[in-house]
């Protein structure tokens, strides 16, 4: 059933903050083919899960939502309880025929025409968004660190990968330097920050820009 879990979030791009950043395990299943099959058994698959960790010690479900299960669990170190969110998804980044088909510019397609599993297509590309920051040299990731230390202790509330996102378009503005002062750079993303309503960026990596760009007020 399980092809594979491994670990989504700030957690697994490397970018998590001490004592305010939860776990995210996401679980590859095989025994789907299509979002629209993923979609339709979802709550099955959740209570599934659910029946499969109730059974175990250290392990207690607090909640769920349409897409992942949320539980806590007690390592062995301490009475210390850890907040965990299951995600269940499939692959639809892989590609096959060579690399001429599936992968991620059919699941784009997908989602233009499917506006109501967009979201089970959004959880089922997180790898993609995991790759796109933990490939960040450290330097930056810091700094992605201390921004949302800032986010999460003085109550801003803003989305923690948007605020990956500025951080990186503004190292990017500076010819990706990999030596820059922390400071400097810090007071240019509170800056960017400030002046929120007038950025617009998009990344070409796994997707053709120009294509989306258009709708997205849609």
């Amino acid at each position: 059933m399980i092809k594979v879990l491994f670990q989504g979030g700030s957690l697994g791009k490397g970018t998590g903050v001490k004592g305010h950043s939860d776990v995210d395990l996401l679980v590859v299943l095989n025994d789907f083919k299509t979002v629209d099959e993923l979609a339709s058994q979802m709550d099955n698959i959740l209570n599934d899960f659910s029946d499969y960790l109730r059974a175990c010690d250290g392990i207690r479900i607090v909640g769920r939502t349409p897409y992942t299960l949320q539980f806590q669990m007690m390592c062995d170190s301490g009475n210390d309880w850890h907040d965990v969110d299951l995600l269940p998804i499939i692959d639809v980044w892989s590609t096959w025929l060579f690399g001429l088909a599936g992968g991620p510019t059919k699941a784009y397609k997908e989602m233009v025409k499917k506006p109501h599993l967009r979201k089970y297509y959004a959880k089922c590309l997180c790898k993609l968004q995991i790759e796109f920051v933990k490939s960040r040299p450290c330097r930056v990731k810091d700094l992605i660190r201390l921004i949302k230390y800032w986010n999460k202790t003085e109550g801003i509330g803003m989305s923690s990968y948007c605020l990956e996102l500025i951080v990186i378009c503004v190292w990017q503005r500076n010819d990706f330097c990999q030596n820059f002062t922390m400071r400097t750079m810090l007071m240019e993303v509170v800056n960017q920050l400030i002046d929120i309503n007038n950025i617009a960026v998009c990344w070409d990596q796994n997707y053709t820009a120009h294509k989306y760009t258009h709708n997205l007020n849609k």
